[in-house]
């Protein structure tokens, strides 16, 4: 590798920023918040599994329940209403 060359890597901001939001979600949970995701996933793509289970699974390392719904395509509109109207859910995406 020639001498100037610096590797980039983004696991330790990757981890401040898990810290920070693993704090941020305990101080939620001190004040009586419980922040929970709901994912509408209605895309056949393989790409969007992928996805998918990345922000399920980052949100659960951060003490973020994520739950996932797969509505059928013209259920989709339906799923968002309900989902928005569950208190329980603080996100949807």
């Amino acid at each position: 590798m020639p001498q100037n060359t610096r590797v980039l890597t983004s696991a330790p901001l990757v981890e401040r920023i898990k810290s920070q939001l693993q704090h941020d979600v305990r101080r939620a949970h001190a004040a009586g918040v419980h922040p929970r995701l709901a994912v509408i996933h209605a895309s056949p793509d393989p790409a969007a599994d992928t996805y998918v289970r990345l922000k399920a699974a980052f949100g659960n390392a951060v003490g973020v329940p994520v739950g996932v719904v797969r509505p059928m395509p013209n259920q989709v509109t339906a799923a968002v209403q309900r989902l928005n109207g569950d208190e329980a859910v603080t996100g949807i995406i």
